[in-house]
């Protein structure tokens, strides 16, 4: 009977994604939400003019920070409500583009399922569609990372459903969806770069370690890749994507984990003449990176594996 029920699961193309997405954002979050709270925080805080820390020495100086003045629990200030949230919507997510690259690809006008526009404009709709469950997410874990006082206590549920409602007093429901359209200037970007080069590197890998180029589909026919080929490819286009996105970042930040309204232009102007000008839009670049790499390599492998393994029981 269990045997039988696990055969339907798996043979659900529904509900396997949903597991294994879920899974996946699961150990992704947990493991790199201390990165994510460091980067969040050096992206938040304006430093004094015409000073210029090493990206590094930004890091070692917030963790130092974070753990004399606070405590390592500190670091996962806002883990439950990234949980709740990223669960869904990392479904949304690679769910939304796995099915637009397959159906761009039957489609045949901008090439097959390989081809790079389609991976680009793949992308682009599963980013629309997910923002609006990582919208609101940002929004709160934002704020309960970089705040120190009431509102950043986030230990009970209690705490937390104060934020919303504060939230919720003050500002409606378009305050949960503060900075969406900033969001998709950040993450469009950065997901069309992420997966732009992780299709093209995964499909060298195929040619490297088997000969042949990696098939993408759901079939037996997909040629599967080792768990670190996964790793490498995964962690590659992360850091790059990273990297790509890092300027806008910090003014969606900002704008998400400020208690004032403050508008995109005034903080891009602001940090332009107090704090460096070119120099202010690279803060936090190498804590970003840190934190998106694990994070997308995490994620993105067990993924895969998860796919991977689903094919092979389905197989036998």
């Amino acid at each position: 009977m269990a045997h039988k029920t696990t055969s339907s699961f798996l043979a659900s193309d529904t509900l396997s994604h949903v597991a294994f997405s879920s899974c996946a954002a699961v150990i992704a979050r947990c493991a790199a939400h201390p990165l994510d709270t460091i980067k969040t925080r050096i992206q938040f805080a304006s430093p004094i003019t015409g000073t210029s820390e090493p990206s590094l020495g930004q890091i070692r100086s917030t963790v130092r920070q974070v753990l004399q003045k606070e405590s390592y629990s500190a670091l996962y200030r806002g883990l439950p409500v990234a949980l709740v949230f990223s669960v869904p919507a990392l479904s949304v997510y690679l769910g939304a583009y796995d099915y637009s690259k397959q159906a761009l690809g039957r489609w045949g006008r901008l090439g097959t399922h390989e081809s790079m526009s389609v991976h680009a404009l793949a992308s682009c709709c599963a980013e629309i569609l997910s923002g609006a469950l990582w919208t609101p997410m940002e929004v709160l874990k934002n704020k309960m990372q970089v705040h120190t006082g009431s509102t950043a206590s986030i230990s009970s549920g209690g705490q937390t459903l104060r934020l919303i409602r504060g939230i919720y007093q003050s500002e409606g429901i378009r305050g949960f969806f503060k900075g969406y359209f900033l969001a998709l200037a950040v993450f469009v970007p950065y997901t069309i770069t992420y997966f732009v080069a992780y299709e093209k590197m995964k499909r060298q890998a195929g040619l490297v370690l088997h000969g042949r180029r990696v098939v993408d589909s759901q079939s037996p026919a997909r040629q599967q890749l080792p768990f670190g080929a996964y790793v490498v490819c995964s962690g590659t286009s992360g850091a790059l994507a990273g990297a790509v996105s890092n300027a806008l970042d910090i003014v969606k930040t900002r704008v998400q984990a400020s208690r004032r309204s403050q508008s995109a232009m005034s903080i891009i102007r602001h940090m332009w003449i107090h704090e460096g000008k070119w120099r202010a839009f690279g803060r936090g670049l190498l804590a970003r990176v840190l934190w998106v790499t694990p994070t997308v390599t995490l994620s993105m492998s067990v993924y895969e594996v998860l796919k991977d393994w689903r094919i092979r029981l389905l197989a036998r």
